[in-house]
């Protein structure tokens, strides 16, 4: 059987393997995606689509911001438009300790030289969401983050990596690798590769492909549910979440409610698939409606999961596995969409023998691999 060889192999075709595809194409590599079922199926393109730099770990900072620089001409960069929706996204609490607590973590970042994130007061909240509940004291701001819609983003980074040459298999799934003098060959169900570099960015199957790359990790699957509601008067522009609870809450362009955070359906990988969990949805929509009360008119429209990786520290693995020409980047923990397009610039440079512009050795794969 004849092997047809490649700059580079990509294994997973949501957000982080088609940035990727698009960032090496675009530089003239030859490459080649491998999807096992199709582009932006699980939860690269079901998620909330969330752009944001707010609550998020110290370690995984500096790559949000970078990424943030993509998503403001992401629409420049695909050729399409109405993909992001810029706006501020606010953490509110109805807890005065809280808010101390809030502030103490932005004195921490700021200490570390960033300064994205303010305090506001009740008064500045009502400001921004004149319908919140009375309960609600203040809040987390961050200007200028917002949300995107993952489908489209995801399958505007496959387009245009397949006009710079790229080839994509989709419903192809590898099945052995192995190591001959400087080049991988890798077997898949569609037939023989080869590549110096094997790029694995399987999302939640993350790890059953590092096994297969020779690197071990313990990663658990869970599967975030997502509600929309039917549509109301536009009223809400930022984005809504509470500090002390899991919480997303968008008014999207339809006019529609789209509720996400905290509540997970049983995921199965084996199978492919998650079970609902209805306890979940109404304990997650009890919580919008004690931000926004109007919304207890609302009527569930759709509701839907996608599945995701998690490691124990909640961050996730980039960077090079044990072998030569191996690089992981999965286990996001459900935050992993908005940090796509720099990942993508990222292991590009990586998997290129570039430097990379940040350095992100605190989300090494070797402090967990085995």
């Amino acid at each position: 059987m004849r092997i047809k060889n490649y700059d580079h192999i990509i294994i997973g075709g949501g957000i982080q393997g088609t940035a990727t595809a698009f960032f090496l194409s675009r530089r003239g590599e030859k490459v080649i995606l491998f999807e096992k079922d199709k582009i932006a199926q699980h939860a690269s393109g079901l998620n909330a689509g969330g752009i944001r730099t707010l609550g998020r770990k110290l370690e995984e900072i500096p790559l949000s911001i970078l990424s943030m620089e993509y998503w403001n001409k992401i629409e420049k960069i695909l050729g399409k438009q109405s993909l992001f929706f810029k706006s501020n996204y606010i953490k509110v609490t109805k807890s005065q300790n809280d808010l101390k607590k809030a502030q103490k973590r932005i004195e921490l970042l700021e200490n570390s030289g960033f300064y994205h994130e303010i305090c506001i007061d009740k008064k500045e909240l009502k400001k921004y969401v004149s319908n919140i509940s009375d309960s609600y004291v203040g809040g987390v701001l961050v200007e200028g983050n917002g949300w995107a819609k993952p489908y489209e983003v995801v399958s505007g980074f496959i387009e245009k990596a397949l006009s710079f040459g790229a080839k994509v298999f989709e419903n192809t799934k590898v099945l052995r690798c192995k190591k001959v003098n400087s080049n991988w060959i890798v077997e898949t169900s569609s037939g023989l590769f080869s590549s110096p570099r094997i790029i694995n960015c399987a999302g939640a199957w993350g790890a059953e492909i590092a096994k297969i790359l020779g690197d071990e990790f313990k990663i658990k699957a869970y599967a975030p549910m997502l509600i929309l509601t039917n549509a109301y008067p536009k009223t809400l522009k930022p984005i809504l979440g509470i500090l002390d609870k899991t919480l997303s809450l968008k008014q999207i362009d339809t006019g529609q409610f789209l509720i996400g955070g905290g509540a997970k359906a049983k995921a199965s990988l084996k199978q492919n698939s998650s079970k609902l969990n209805f306890r979940g949805i109404n304990e997650m929509f009890d919580n919008a409606k004690s931000v926004i009360p109007n919304l207890e008119t609302a009527k569930f429209q759709r509701i839907w999961s996608g599945i995701e990786g998690y490691f124990p520290d909640n961050l996730p693995v980039i960077g090079y596995g044990s072998k030569d020409g191996i690089l992981h980047a999965f286990g996001f923990s459900a935050h992993g969409f908005q940090l796509g397009p720099a990942v993508g610039e990222l292991l590009a440079d990586l998997s290129m023998n570039r430097q990379s512009r940040l350095d992100i050795s605190k989300l090494s794969p070797s402090r967990f691999v085995s």
